[in-house]
């Protein structure tokens, strides 16, 4: 067979054909849609209480999703987290267990005035990530020739964020935040064929998709109200639309020749465009039913159902909604009590209906979370989280998730910046 009928037949198979996913490596099978997979991190404190936060302001905590909490914020804090995913996937006939360490975050609040809630926050969080490996097989046919294939699509990347934001107080109980975050990444797509048996040699096929942007993120808090509601707050946060610029380019590397010794490279095609990425709203409320025990709710929504991927509506998107409830039992300020009393201790669940649809069939996950917060030294504590999810089903040719995350994190505060206030 000549080279370029080997090419031609190569590029149809990656192209047209139609086949069913095996088994998800490192991340989630699901990220090879959109963007990936959309990272919500509210911070450890947070994803200990069923990510919720958008209503739970804090002293002692940086939530990147929230601006309008960092107002109580009246020290120097540094905070950076690092996640561990593990996943275990099955098409209801295999499974497989894989897992990665991501960042998660880094983060610096400075308190510019400790009396009007002006606190400056800068850092690098992360916004999608994409990780996938899967394993299909098909045959081609053409003409009275039929060649059996195997195709491996492999996924890397993701898209991270560095914002810069204030908050600010005008009055006691009321609190206002904006922060601006650039968005940036790569997300690299490989698709892999091997002809079977190998004599017609094997095709590469690979996508590297540049894609910048600019969101903004503002949001209020509001816990004045009276009688039995005193300890409420009611928050809401706004994530600005916006268009990201994309940059795609697509390789093809083909290796042929019975022993696969002739290599040929070919650009074939490099792409400006856009994606547009929809509005996303967030509600929140937190209940302090005591000195140490508080309760949190949130709803977020994103529609992603109404964006556009290179001027088209995007193929395996829907809208996106997530609902969460946690609390926390917190330290105790008694200076004479137990070690373990001096832990918050953490517990939360959530309903994710992703914005996966696959086949017709929506993708959505569940998850329980558990959270600790450990006193290390003065005021420098280990957050840790933890949780397990499914996402998915084995139905329609689809497959099932079964999530594990792991959050640490540590967080700091000293008087480094701060000037006392002036009477």
């Amino acid at each position: 067979m000549s080279f370029h009928r080997t090419l031609l037949l190569i590029c149809a198979v990656l192209s047209g054909a139609a086949c069913t996913a095996r088994a998800g490596s490192g991340g989630s099978t699901y990220s090879m849609l959109g963007l990936g997979d959309i990272r919500y991190m509210p911070g450890a404190r947070g994803a200990g209480m069923g990510y919720t936060g958008i209503a739970l302001p804090t002293s002692q905590f940086i939530n990147p999703t929230a601006p309008a909490t960092w107002a109580r914020i009246t020290r120097t804090r540094v905070d950076a987290s690092l996640l561990y995913e593990g996943f275990n996937t099955s098409d209801g006939f295999d499974s497989r267990y894989l897992s990665e360490f991501n960042f998660a975050g880094a983060l610096l609040a400075i308190p510019i005035s400790q009396v009007d809630g002006i606190v400056l926050v800068g850092g690098f969080t992360p916004y999608s990530n994409v990780s996938f490996d899967l394993a299909t097989s098909g045959t081609y046919e053409s003409g009275s020739e039929e060649i059996n294939y195997s195709l491996r699509h492999v996924g890397t990347g993701g898209l991270g964020q560095a914002q810069i934001g204030l908050s600010y107080s005008p009055r006691d109980l009321l609190a206002v935040g904006a922060s601006l975050n650039y968005v940036f990444g790569t997300i690299e797509k490989t698709t892999q064929m091997t002809a079977i048996p190998d004599i017609y040699g094997t095709g590469n096929r690979k996508e590297m998709n540049y894609i910048r942007g600019v969101v903004a993120n503002v949001g209020a808090l509001y816990s004045g109200f009276a009688g039995v509601l005193r300890p409420l707050t009611v928050g809401v946060n706004v994530t600005t639309p916006s268009v990201f610029s994309s940059t795609i380019q697509k390789s093809f590397i083909y290796t042929g020749g019975s022993d696969n010794t002739t290599t040929d490279y070919d650009t074939l095609s490099e792409i400006n465009a856009n994606i547009s990425v929809p509005i996303a709203l967030g509600f929140g409320i937190t209940w302090a039913a005591s000195d140490r025990l508080v309760f949190a709710a949130d709803y977020r929504m994103q529609p992603w159902g109404s964006s556009e991927f290179y001027g088209e509506k995007p193929a395996g998107l829907r809208n996106s909604q997530m609902a969460g409830i946690g609390f926390e039992m917190g330290p105790t300020r008694d200076p004479a009590a137990s070690f373990w009393n001096t832990i918050a201790y953490r517990l939360g669940f959530y309903y994710n209906a992703t914005y996966y649809e696959v086949k017709g069939v929506p993708i959505n996950e569940w998850s329980g979370t558990v959270g600790l917060s450990v006193p290390i030294s003065g005021d420098t504590r280990l957050n840790l989280s933890g949780e397990y999810g499914v996402r998915g089903k084995t139905s329609s040719a689809l497959v099932k998730e079964t999530v594990f995350r792991f959050t640490a994190s540590v967080t700091l505060g000293e008087m480094w910046f701060v000037r006392p206030e002036e009477d």
